[in-house]
C-alpha cells in the first residue's frame, strides 16, 4: 500500500508542475501598461513639485543670506579704527581696542559662515534644478508613451 501511495504523490506533483507551466505569467495588457505608466507619471509629478518647492526655498535662502552678507560687509567696513573712534566719541566713551578686535573677529567668522552657507544653498539649488530637469524629461517621455498607447495603431 505504501508504494502505491508514493506513486500517487508523484503523479500529483507532476500534475501540479504542468498546471503551473500553463499558468506562466502572461505579458501585461495595454490597459495594465497604461495604468502602470499613469501611476508612475503621478509619482514623478509629485517629485517634480517637491523639487520645485525645494529649489524655490534654496533660491530664497540664498537671497536672504546675501542680504545678511552685504550687511555684515558694510558693518566690517565701518569697523576701521577711525570709524570706531568716531563712534566712541559720539557715544562719549573711550576706544577699547580689545573690544574692537573681538567684534572684528566675530564679524569675520559671521562673514565666513554666511559665505559658506550661500555656497551650500547655491549648490543645493543647482542639484534640485538638475533633479527637476531629469524628472521633467521623464514625465514628457511617459506622457508620450501614454499618448502612443492611447492612439489607434495604423
Amino acid at each position: 500500500m505504501s508504494s502505491h501511495r508514493s506513486g500517487g504523490d508523484s503523479h500529483r506533483r507532476r500534475h501540479r508542475r504542468q498546471s503551473s507551466a500553463r499558468d506562466a505569467p502572461r505579458p501585461p495588457s495595454p490597459a495594465e501598461i497604461l495604468q502602470e505608466i499613469q501611476t508612475l507619471l503621478r509619482e514623478l509629478q509629485t517629485h517634480s513639485s517637491a523639487y520645485t518647492d525645494q529649489y524655490n526655498y534654496h533660491v530664497r535662502e540664498v537671497k536672504r543670506l546675501q542680504i545678511m552678507l552685504q550687511s555684515a560687509l558694510e558693518e566690517r567696513s565701518l569697523m576701521s579704527d577711525s570709524a570706531a573712534a568716531v563712534q566712541a566719541t559720539r557715544q562719549g566713551r573711550m576706544i577699547d581696542q580689545a573690544e574692537i578686535h573681538a567684534k572684528r573677529l566675530q564679524l569675520e567668522k559671521e562673514i565666513e559662515s554666511l559665505e559658506w552657507s550661500i555656497g551650500y544653498y547655491e549648490n543645493a539649488s543647482a542639484s534640485m534644478q538638475r533633479l527637476w530637469q531629469a524628472v521633467e524629461t521623464e514625465i514628457r517621455r511617459l506622457q508620450q508613451e501614454i499618448e502612443n498607447l492611447r492612439s489607434p495603431r495604423a
